[in-house]
């Protein structure tokens, strides 16, 4: 009776550790994918994203194989049965019947959308480098007019000339 025990706990274990290897994995790639001023290869992003979908499929697969094990407890019979479904629709998951989806080549009207896009983007980043130089212009003649105490905040240069 203890063997019984010891395999669905092994099946349930191989199923959290793979989990949470998953998540591990997942969020290396968001870490990697989020990371500002980086070059980081495609390669690496793609290897976790993998890697996360493997374990993944390991921890479903250890979670199908428990179910088992768990009927396992009730008599050979129950276990057979939950075996030969599990076979089946194992089989209809695994066997995909659905085409990928075929992307298509970039159109002229797309480059020309582009185009405008980065155009737009020019235009705006003068407007804000414009902007930031009018502001700056403003702070310096407004520091030059007013002298201020740093303690007091009052103006000095209108009590000196009144």
């Amino acid at each position: 009776m203890s063997i019984k025990y010891v395999s669905i706990l092994a099946c349930f274990l191989l199923a959290l550790a793979s989990f949470l290897h998953r998540i591990r994995s997942f969020v290396h790639a968001i870490f990697l994918i989020s990371m500002p001023n980086s070059d980081t290869p495609l390669s690496d992003v793609q290897k976790a994203v993998i890697h996360g979908g493997l374990f993944w499929t390991l921890g479903l697969r250890a979670i199908y194989f428990a179910t088992t094990m768990l009927l396992w407890l009730f008599g050979p019979i129950p276990m057979f049965v939950c075996s030969v479904t599990l076979v089946l629709i194992l089989h209809s998951l695994d066997s995909n019947s659905t085409p990928l989806h075929q992307f298509q080549p970039v159109r002229s009207h797309d480059n020309r959308l582009m185009k405008k896009l980065a155009e737009e983007k020019t235009r705006i980043e003068r407007v804000i480098e414009q902007h930031e130089r009018s502001n700056m212009d403003d702070s310096r003649t407004q520091g030059s007019n007013h002298q201020q105490s740093p303690t007091s905040g009052k103006d000095f240069s209108s009590e000196a000339t009144g």
